[in-house]
């Protein structure tokens, strides 16, 4: 599969992902709610991950630091779901504002976090583009 058609997919799935959680956080505690979509999303991967083995019978293949990083990025993203799920509790955040504005600011803070910790370069159209999510971030909050 194309990786730009794995793109839209992801794309898609992630904006119906954002409009279930709003849904959710006003019809449950936010802990309780966040731990359930971790479990269904651990369930998820598991019958995944199955299927593949049963299919190609990889190599399971993960180093050191892989099991680091990814036990990191679960802690960081119960966290960051636990918030957001109060964040949305209140009917004055509405899904359509409160979620891309989220969603700008954490493309920010990933863009400067890898450009200090990765190293990584910008362009100078990187650079514009950056400020177009900045000022759209600002529009999205008038």
């Amino acid at each position: 599969m194309k990786i730009g058609l794995l793109a839209l997919i992801s794309a898609v799935l992630f904006g119906g992902y954002d409009l279930v959680i709003k849904l959710t956080a006003t019809k449950s505690d936010p802990a309780l709610g966040a731990l359930l979509v971790q479990v269904s999303s651990a369930i998820t991967l598991a019958i995944i991950l199955t299927i593949q083995f049963l299919r190609k019978r990889p190599e399971v293949m993960i180093s050191n630091d892989g099991w680091k990083y990814s036990i990191l990025a679960g802690v960081l993203i119960s966290i960051a779901l636990y918030a957001l799920f109060i964040v949305l509790r209140s009917p004055q955040n509405q899904a359509s504002t409160t979620l891309p504005s989220i969603l700008i600011g954490r493309n920010i803070v990933l863009i400067m976090l890898s450009l200090v910790l990765l190293g990584e370069k910008l362009t100078k159209l990187q650079i514009l583009g950056l400020l177009l999510g900045i000022a759209g971030l600002g529009i999205i909050n008038l």
